[in-house]
């Protein structure tokens, strides 16, 4: 049991856990490192000035919080509720420190900024000026500053706290700040999201795939069955949806984090408080839809062709092979669909509007009437400007539907060969080659039958789910893979999709993910190399220039250029080895100043 220190502050309105601490060391007259070594985790290394940004975040990894909650008398619930350590208990309660320092990666500042007016009203640190996205103060609507007014030098925890720059002791309130209304709502909204999280944490735990069940949810606008199509149109970015149903189908092939920072700023695009994400419940059946084999969407849309006995019958199409396609002129198409009653084939557009992909619709309304007539092939393409070919399909398709001059009647023997040779896997242009056909004419009549055309969307659409020569495929993803590791360009999944024109989950089914994975690691290993190949020599040189004096860890890592926790981030054997460098020679630095007459 620790015996209380004389002087305990209590924690002030929003006060990061660091300017609490920071506050405990100036009323007690303690020497900073020595008080927070004293705190330290048990088995953590020495803790320097530099790991105080981490505190914040995720102060159980470096500091025994009972101890420090016997020091003060404060609850260690009420301490934690001065970090964003609820809101990881939260989100990434039983995920390792790997997962949870990706959960939050990217989102806080390793500089101390404040705002002139709230600092003016009370001198210490707020927990929510280490948000990157918190720019302007929400209160006083001005910008946070991060520099001294006079000097220009950048802000310490230590100026926060007293007031005055440790540099030139310019009072850090005298300062105006510059206003800016325009953000104010969406900073007021990312405080309260804030101050909810770490208010309901931790009496709940969230995991991934009910995370981004209920964005899903919440971006279809609460339908009862999950709809792309609507979610895909609520988003920001194309990749959202994927990288969301991938998460909610708990189907990744290596397990990660989904980054608050998404959640975040998801929520505030859909104009959705914190609270309300966090009461929502997900209906069983849009759990449900977001697996199922059957696309409710697809179940909801209906023929279109006037001549078709399924006309607006919902229910009608099928989805085929295809599911996604790019063009040249940056157009895109999805949920390639066939109705199975009259052959027509149809897609969602950009705009997700679903459109006609065989020119029938149209050729019903411009060139049948033409035909009906009694206007030849030929005439009526010289009349609508268009191919005698296109002109000739058309015929040929509505010569067995529309009972124009005396509907064609075909043989029933041969009707039957073609459907079997399609069923069969055999190719068109071969069949185009039989004996039979008296004409081009007349193989187009048999060609665009209805029982022909049926079979043909049938057969494309087994062989698309089962003709995929995946060693083929994974060769186009290593040549892809390859490329980038030349280029030296990030490899992410959303890359490869980009150069291969394709969707995530066309990867997925091709069984490269893995692969994919496996060359990331690769990149960042021969990164990371080519990275302590040169910081090595650096931190060397450093050693070398020192080489009868102790060298703090923020000295090394200032003269090899690169912040401590940045490199963690990136190559944390990196910062290990440069650990164990640094510590040996201070080690060799005292073990000479004892042995010295």
């Amino acid at each position: 049991m620790e015996q209380p220190v004389a002087h305990r502050p209590q924690i002030l309105p929003g006060e990061s856990l660091t300017s609490l601490i920071f506050r405990v060391v100036q009323y007690n007259r303690f020497e900073l490192l020595d008080f927070l070594n004293y705190i330290r985790r048990d088995g953590r290394k020495t803790l320097q000035r530099s790991d105080m940004a981490l505190m914040n975040v995720t102060p159980r990894s470096t500091l025994n919080m009972l101890r420090l909650s016997q020091m003060l008398e404060i609850e260690v619930a009420t301490l934690l509720k001065a970090s964003f350590d609820p809101i990881l208990r939260l989100f990434a309660q039983g995920s390792d420190a790997t997962q949870q320092s990706r959960f939050l990666a990217g989102m806080f500042t390793n500089k101390h900024r404040y705002c002139p007016r709230c600092l003016k009203e009370a001198t210490y640190h707020r927990l929510f000026w280490v948000d990157k996205s918190f720019t302007t103060c929400p209160k006083h609507e001005i910008y946070l500053v991060e520099r001294c007014p006079r000097c220009h030098g950048s802000i310490d925890l230590n100026a926060v706290a007293i007031g005055q720059c440790s540099k030139c002791g310019h009072t850090l309130t005298m300062i105006e700040g510059t206003t800016d209304s325009n953000e104010t709502a969406t900073m007021r909204w990312i405080e309260q999201s804030w101050s909810t999280l770490l208010e309901v944490a931790p009496s709940k735990f969230l995991n991934d795939e009910e995370v981004a069940q209920r964005l899903l949810y919440l971006a279809s606008g609460k339908s009862e069955y999950f709809e792309r199509r609507t979610v895909d149109s609520s988003v920001p970015k194309s990749s959202i949806t994927p990288t969301l149903l991938q998460h909610a189908r708990n189907s990744l092939a290596e397990k990660r984090a989904l980054h608050l920072g998404l959640l975040m700023s998801l929520l505030h695009d859909l104009h959705i408080s914190m609270s309300e994400f966090l009461v929502t419940e997900v209906p069983r059946p849009f759990v449900d839809s977001l697996t199922q084999s059957t696309d409710p969407l697809v179940q909801r849309l209906a023929c279109v062709a006037p001549w078709c006995s399924s006309f607006e019958r919902p229910g009608s199409l099928m989805k085929t092979g295809t599911t996604y396609k790019e063009y040249s002129d940056g157009t895109s198409s999805k949920y390639f669909m066939a109705c199975t009653d009259c052959g027509c084939e149809y897609a969602l557009v950009n705009d997700g509007e679903i459109q006609e992909r065989t020119s029938f619709i149209a050729g019903y309304h411009q060139i049948m009437p033409l035909i009906h007539l009694g206007m030849s092939i030929k005439k009526v393409s010289a009349h609508l400007s268009q191919p005698v070919d296109q002109i000739q399909r058309v015929g040929a398709y509505f010569s067995t539907r529309l009972d124009i001059a005396g509907q064609v009647v075909l043989n029933a023997k041969l009707l039957r060969r073609f459907v079997t040779a399609v069923a069969d896997g055999e190719t068109l242009r071969s069949i185009q080659q039989w004996p039979q056909w008296d004409s081009y004419q007349a193989y187009l009549r048999y060609r665009y039958h209805s029982d022909v055309m049926r079979a043909l969307h049938m057969y494309k659409r087994t062989r698309e789910s089962k003709r995929q020569d995946l060693a083929a495929r994974r060769r186009q993803v290593r040549q892809v893979l390859d490329s980038l590791v030349r280029e030296d360009v990030n490899i992410t999944i959303r890359t490869v999709c980009k150069m291969l024109k394709v969707c995530p989950e066309t990867i997925r089914n091709w069984n490269c993910n893995e692969l994919i994975f496996e060359a990331k690691r690769n990149q960042a290993a021969e990164r990371s190399a080519h990275k302590l190949a040169k910081v090595v020599p650096k931190a060397e040189e450093l050693f070398t220039i020192h080489q009868k004096e102790e060298v703090l860890s923020a000295q090394l890592y200032e003269f090899i250029g690169v912040g401590r926790t940045v490199l963690w981030r990136q190559a944390p054997e990196i910062t290990a080895h440069l650990s164990l460098m640094l510590r040996e020679h201070n080690k060799q630095v005292r073990g000479s100043d004892n042995t010295s007459p």
